[in-house]
């Protein structure tokens, strides 16, 4: 706590987690919410989606899911596997791409044949080109626990691709919740799948929750807001000093 003290301001990356410095016994005074930033790319074209789904073997009229995220408990792909399950009783053809290494793996895969879906998720490692995940997906999921706020969520919507998450951390301050994307309560298998259901049956909707997606990240979570925002915090504590 002391070297909290000695600083002139906090910075925290959502107000989820300044709630939780707070509650810990931090200055209310001393904290500033800086949200991270995500780069917005180029709109994708058509041709550069079709590529990046013959990457992943992916057929073109097949339902891409995806999570991007370390492979561990906390991350939750177990329950985007058991959602598939229930997903594919709709969309026989649709398959999960679950990019990112972890602990998990062994036990997910496991859990792919326990539940009759091993064929259909595609287990990518780490992938240097991150884009080509982006850019193949039909909808990304997010079903992490524990989140003060999420690249991978920021990046997907950067990329129009629209997106569902737990109401977990500071997710519900990404989406909000059937403007810019889904909100599911938790591990909810029935709850993930309907979600998931929703947006395969409802592609006007599922492209309007995208580009209302892109619009938020580019108002509220854009890498160059993040620059402008710390330097305004820099010069309000430069500010406080000359005083």
């Amino acid at each position: 706590m002391a070297r909290y003290n000695r600083a002139a301001r906090i910075v925290a990356n959502s107000h989820w987690v300044a709630e939780q410095a707070a509650a810990s016994g931090l200055p209310r005074e001393k904290l500033t919410v800086v949200y991270e930033g995500a780069e917005i790319p180029a709109r994708l074209t058509t041709h550069q989606k079709q590529e990046a789904r013959a990457r992943w073997n992916v057929a073109p009229d097949a339902r891409l899911l995806g999570c991007v995220g370390v492979l561990s408990p906390d991350k939750g792909q177990e329950w985007l596997i058991r959602a598939l399950a229930e997903v594919r009783k709709d969309f026989p053809g649709a398959k999960l791409l679950l990019a990112g290494h972890g602990p998990c793996r062994g036990k997910l895969e496991a859990l792919t044949r326990e539940v009759h879906v091993g064929g259909s998720v595609i287990f990518a490692g780490f992938v240097s080109q991150i884009e080509t995940v982006y850019a193949a997906l039909d909808v990304f999921l997010l079903p992490s626990f524990f989140e003060a706020l999420n690249n991978s969520l920021l990046a997907a919507m950067a990329y129009e691709t629209p997106s569902i998450a737990f109401d977990r951390g500071a997710l519900g301050e990404i989406i909000e919740h059937g403007k810019s994307g889904l909100l599911v309560s938790g591990p909810n298998v029935p709850e993930i799948s309907a979600a998931v259901i929703r947006l395969l049956r409802d592609p006007e909707m599922a492209r309007q929750l995208g580009q209302s997606g892109r619009n938020r990240i580019q108002q509220n979570f854009s890498a160059d807001k993040m620059v402008s925002e710390m330097i305004r915090t820099y010069h309000a504590i430069l500010g406080e000093h000359e005083q």
